[in-house]
């Protein structure tokens, strides 16, 4: 995590210095160690450095390659230094221990606007290419680091930067609420474009793709995409466990290279423990480059539903770790809420929070980062990597793909020696028609909220957006729905959520369950890998990882976040919910009905309704919009 700023007024009129500085100073906290600045007349670039690797100690941003013609700044972490390096030195490049941003330039002067291609980790990054008169900037494949952008193209002004709030400081920079994406968030609380931001005038270049600017304009490619046909088959389940333990130790090992010591986010789940268990056992095996590792956890001594005490103790024992507890009975949704210090809030002039447990991950990285570490690793995207949905056999069949279906079914038999169970109830009810199948059980996901003003939802399509998105045609192979959730919005807004959060706090998180090359070949295996009629939970990580973890995970139930945000939103912090509620600015823009509202949320507190996204959506938008007050002309 670091950050990056480029301004380019291809007016020709001079960049100021001091917007630059403005710019770094909106976003101080991705800049610990150094705001680095270079402006050669109509463009200049920012860099602000958090040092997390061994090469990043000695390296200065913005940088330029050989021949003086490019310029970079990069906030990028590259796991595939070595074959990189010997990529190049075949073509005659020399390297000493280089930065990843040195790569990127050589990279590019090899390979131009398909370097990324040869890229591994997570990177955003912008070259300023002074020959060619142009700005090259590209994402990594999942979107781990962030990178926003304006361009009016009739005033020749364009900029990008890492955060929105800092390009909200330009006075250039269009503040236009983005209504499409407001009704996004209150019916599925997210943005359903990933191309777009909650402002009109600001854009985010999506994962995986590059932006090429020139004074003709603007262009975005998609340079990688999973390969949703492709297929892996091996002999036995013992195999494709074997291969995932490879891959997934590659991908735990590229992301321990650390500077100084290194942190996990430890819950009692099967995903950050398999994490854990695979980086505690390279640093007991002495490995290479690995640094001291340390747990952080929250616990719970009143909400005993929530606590996973007894499985992170049991992942500490076993592994020799430090185990750092936070015991997060307080954490409650809300409970940092301040009316006068909106400004403090995590999501302001970026996004609304789409977490009731905010409080909770911001404790939890503060702890980590006050104790010395810079480093976190997660088990963030484990569900989306390593699980399918149970009604992958129903949806072929439901879908008339019954050669596909007796394929499936005869490979499973073959493994399991009986058929697979069909959730048939579920199932019957997913094969009605949608609005029937809603009103039979309703659900907040896509369904139209009961506050929400019918005609925005009209004036914008909400729906259609939705539906777009979210209510395709059921995947007919594993890899095509690993692709979808991986790389489609919900996960792209977690991701942002989790970087905006760590970043508070100088803190780089790392998530090895997105590793692509791992993503990759999950997407590859046969439905069978992922379920087992003995074990209804993530059985496929439970075969590969079962030896290397305690069985207090292996038969733990997960416990559910819901009973910390009933503290909040219907015990504690009552009152200030209605205070907020009373006269919201959401319902002044026509976005909901104020008092349909307030009656949704009384039901709540009676306990008549369950559904907690009925009440945050709203909630995160209205904290929003009185958080982003403090940009002026935001209208």
């Amino acid at each position: 995590m670091g950050g990056i700023g480029v301004i380019w007024q291809q007016n020709g009129a001079p960049v100021d210095l001091g917007v630059l500085q403005t710019m770094a100073s909106a976003a101080a906290a991705r800049g610990p160690d150094g705001v680095g600045m270079q402006v050669d007349g109509m463009v200049g670039l920012l860099h602000q450095a958090l040092q997390t690797t061994p090469e990043s100690m000695h390296a200065e941003q913005p940088c330029k390659n050989r021949r003086s013609t490019t310029w970079i700044t990069a906030d990028t972490r590259l796991d595939n230094r070595t074959t990189l390096i010997r990529l190049l030195e075949e073509r005659g490049w020399t390297f000493d221990n280089p930065p990843d941003a040195e790569l990127i330039l050589a990279a590019y002067d090899v390979w131009g606007e398909d370097c990324p291609r040869q890229l591994l980790g997570d990177f955003a990054f912008a070259i300023w290419d002074q020959e060619r008169q142009r700005l090259f900037m590209a994402r990594d494949h999942l979107g781990m680091r962030p990178l926003y952008y304006h361009f009016d193209r009739g005033r020749g002004f364009f900029a990008c930067a890492s955060e929105v709030r800092q390009l909200l400081t330009l006075p250039k920079v269009v503040r236009e609420i983005n209504e499409a994406v407001i009704g996004d968030f209150l019916v599925s609380g997210c943005a359903t474009n990933l191309a777009e931001t909650f402002f009109t005038g600001i854009y985010r270049v999506p994962p995986a793709h590059i932006a090429v600017v020139d004074l003709d304009g603007l262009r975005l490619r998609r340079y990688w995409s999973i390969d949703e046909r492709r297929e892996v088959r091996y002999g036995s389940m013992e195999e494709y466990s074997a291969r995932f333990v490879e891959l997934f130790q590659e991908a735990v090992v590229a992301r321990m290279r650390s500077e100084g010591s290194l942190a996990i986010m430890l819950s009692g789940g099967l995903d950050s423990s398999s994490v854990a268990a695979m980086a505690a056992g390279m640093v007991g095996a002495g490995g290479k480059d690995v640094c001291p590792l340390a747990g952080f956890s929250a616990v719970y001594d009143e909400l005993r539903a929530m606590n996973e005490r007894p499985q992170i103790e049991a992942m500490v024992k076993r592994y020799g770790m430090v185990g750092h507890y936070h015991v997060a009975d307080g954490c409650w949704t809300l409970r940092d809420y301040c009316p006068t210090r909106l400004g403090e809030n995590s999501a302001a002039g970026d996004e609304p929070c789409p977490s009731t447990l905010d409080s909770n991950l911001n404790e939890i990285c503060r702890n980590i980062r006050q104790s010395g570490a810079r480093v976190a690793l997660t088990g963030y995207f484990g569900d989306e990597v390593v699980k399918v949905n149970r009604h992958y056999y129903f949806n072929l069949a439901m879908q008339r793909q019954f050669h596909r279906l007796w394929q499936d079914l005869a490979h499973y038999r073959t493994s399991y020696g009986s058929w697979p169970p069909f959730p048939l109830k579920s199932g019957v009810r997913r094969m009605l028609p949608r609005r029937l199948r809603y009103a039979l059980k309703p659900a907040h996901w896509g369904h139209l909220p009961p506050w929400i003003n019918r005609d925005f939802v009209r004036r914008y399509q909400l729906e259609e957006r939705w539906r777009d998105v979210f209510d395709r045609p059921n995947p007919a192979r594993v890899g095509e729905e690993i692709a979808s959730w991986i790389t489609g919005p919900v996960v792209a807004s977690w991701i942002g959520y989790v970087e905006r959060i760590a970043s508070r706090w100088s803190l780089e998180t790392r998530h090895p369950f997105a590793d692509i090359r791992l993503v990759t070949y999950m997407a590859s295996i046969p439905p069978e890998c992922f379920f087992d009629p003995q074990e209804a939970h993530k059985p496929f990580l439970k075969r590969a990882m079962g030896s290397r973890l305690p069985t207090e995970v292996l038969h733990a139930p997960k416990p559910s976040g819901s009973p910390l945000v009933y503290r909040g939103l219907r015990e504690r912090e009552v009152s200030k919910v209605r205070q907020i509620l009373a006269s919201p600015l959401i319902a002044e823009k026509g976005y909901v009905d104020g008092n349909m509202l307030r009656e949704t949320y009384e039901k709540f507190v009676a306990g008549s309704l369950h559904d907690m996204w009925l009440i945050w959506y709203p909630l995160a938008l209205e904290i929003w919009f009185k958080g982003i007050g403090q940009f002026p002309g935001v209208v």
